[in-house]
């Protein structure tokens, strides 16, 4: 309800053909907005296994995203495994005159392998009414309008997204997410101002 997204994210990366030490996760954080700068702000990441062990992990920024560099230099990995980031953005619900939304990129465009397959689930704050929720989603290159999966529903309100094909190379799968106003209590205008100095 203020705004920030808490991320979770379960990635299986199958290195059976062709061992790493691990991935590499680029978020995207610098963007511009009505002409201006615009950042979101990441927080509290970690990185687990699927049984909530930590992997060793490094984060760095550069050129407007950060980079989660996941494994060990040390070891090499040559079955399935997962990966599980969570993390928190701020910043990153667009306050439109109309309605509030979610653009998200489940998948961002700068993968260089296939995604055999890809699930986006959110979870709105309570009182949204599910039948005032507007979704639609992409599947293609960055700025594709090509119309990617329909929403579904659940009676607990989550909201999910399913690519059941494998997504090419260089391709993202965006998500959005419109709901009435009056959910989400933004930042006051010194806070934003802040913001911006700092952008």
């Amino acid at each position: 309800s203020d705004g920030s997204l808490d991320v979770v994210e379960r990635i299986i990366a199958d290195f059976s053909r062709e061992p790493h030490h691990g991935i590499y996760r680029d978020i995207p954080v610098r963007y511009r907005r009505h002409g201006s700068a615009y950042h979101l702000r990441l927080e509290g990441v970690s990185v687990t296994d699927a049984a909530g062990q930590t992997h060793p992990y490094r984060i760095m920024s550069a050129d407007g995203q950060v980079r989660i560099r996941i494994g060990s230099p040390n070891r090499k990995v040559n079955e399935a495994t997962t990966y599980v980031i969570a993390y928190r953005v701020r910043r990153a619900m667009l306050d439109l005159q109309q309605h509030d939304e979610l653009y998200w990129n489940a998948v961002g465009p700068n993968w260089a392998i296939p995604i055999e397959r890809a699930t986006c689930t959110v979870h709105l704050p309570p009182g949204v009414e599910q039948d005032s929720i507007r979704t639609t989603s992409f599947v293609g290159p960055e700025g594709s309008t090509t119309a990617g999966p329909d929403a579904r529903t659940s009676p607990d309100g989550a909201v999910t997204f399913e690519v059941d094909r494998r997504i090419r190379p260089w391709t993202a799968f965006t998500i959005v997410i419109g709901f009435p106003k009056g959910t989400i209590e933004y930042p006051g205008a010194a806070q934003r101002a802040g913001w911006f100095m700092v952008d």
